[in-house]
């Protein structure tokens, strides 16, 4: 491992355990065992170097966000609407050190956004925001406003984010790291879905 990947793995996890404002250059040298001429060097400054670290992070845990597809079927629909629920799911429940330090980070820019966060908005959530809009747009009639579209496409986003952000209740609650055991994050998924689908009712491809 080079300078350069010690103090981003040491600079995410120190922004994922005291957020970006919070966090200062001396703790990520001391993490990372090196001295300031080195973050000056590779990265200039903190707020560079933390976008660096958002970069690095979904670089390594990230696939990239599906397309929308043209469905045909009702079961088309509620396949696509499966798989980009499962797809959140995997992500936020992803047990590696990678993994956990990019959700903490973002979890922290949803709930004290800093001055970052639009560009982080554009690059790495609206991409998984597109596909969605439009599948549940197909199950909603014509004179259903965006709005309520956007409503019931975070309550979807919510439901895949409990399992993460709860994960302590959840745990203790079942006295075992429920999400281990094989195949539960295809059951949570297929829940969700079909209480999507319930809700709503596939009318037509929208062009």
């Amino acid at each position: 491992m080079d300078t350069k990947e010690k103090i981003l793995l040491a600079a995410a996890e120190e922004f994922s355990n005291n957020g970006y404002q919070s966090t200062t250059t001396r703790n990520i040298c001391h993490r990372a065992k090196v001295n300031i001429a080195a973050i000056n060097y590779h990265f200039r400054s903190k707020e560079i170097l933390y976008k660096y670290v958002v970069d690095y992070l979904f670089e390594h845990t990230s696939k990239e966000a599906v397309s929308k597809i043209a469905i045909k079927t009702e079961k088309e629909w509620e396949c696509e609407i499966f798989n980009w629920v499962l797809g959140i799911l995997t992500s936020v429940t992803n047990s590696s050190s990678l993994s956990q330090w990019k959700n903490k980070i973002l979890f922290r820019e949803m709930l004290d956004p800093s001055e970052h966060f639009s560009e982080f908005f554009k690059k790495y959530f609206e991409p998984y925001f597109v596909p969605i809009e439009y599948y549940v747009s197909c199950g909603v009639p014509d004179d259903t406003s965006k709005e309520q579209v956007y409503i019931i496409l975070f309550s979807l986003l919510s439901q895949c984010l409990f399992y993460d952000q709860n994960k302590v209740i959840v745990q203790q609650l079942f006295q075992s790291d429920f999400l281990k055991k094989e195949n539960r994050i295809e059951d949570i998924a297929s829940y969700i879905t079909n209480g999507a689908c319930s809700r709503l009712k596939f009318r037509k491809t929208i062009i």
